[in-house]
């Protein structure tokens, strides 16, 4: 299902939870630095996606941090397309495996705050934050 626009919360939810994955083609200028709110809800409901390099999202690919595919050239959308479907069910599993981490972030939240900040309302209080992971936490008493 191709989404152009803005859409209610409920019927997003619908789509994450009926999607077997998600192509984002952003522009890798806009979102070197930016979270993807779509992007992030679809890790925490163990979704994978598509996305290009040099981004905050193919960053979290490239750590395995996520489950998706990154494309590096924008002609190769469609080639990065075909692999994450021939890869799909390992791509499922890798998701599934990690949807708690980003359920830590709450998803929900997160949207939110994405809606905020696109809407301009509050954005000096919305800063990149990288979180460890609670596999990575360090132990209780160490520094």
């Amino acid at each position: 299902t191709l989404v152009r626009g803005w859409i209610d919360d409920d019927s997003f939810v619908a789509l994450i939870q009926a999607a077997d994955m998600l192509l984002l083609p952003y522009q890798r200028h806009r979102y070197d630095e930016r979270v993807s709110g779509p992007f992030a809800f679809a890790a925490a409901h163990g979704r994978p996606s598509i996305v290009p390099s040099d981004t905050w999202m193919a960053e979290r690919i490239t750590n395995k941090h996520a489950a998706g595919i990154v494309y590096k050239r924008d002609e190769a959308v469609v080639e990065a397309l075909a692999l994450a479907a021939e890869r799909l069910p390992e791509l499922n599993t890798q998701a599934a495996g990690l949807k708690q981490s980003w359920r830590v972030w709450d998803g929900e939240a997160l949207l939110r705050a994405v809606r905020q900040w696109a809407a301009g309302d509050g954005t000096d209080e919305i800063r990149r934050v990288d979180p460890q992971l609670p596999s990575e936490a360090p132990a209780a008493g160490s520094a």
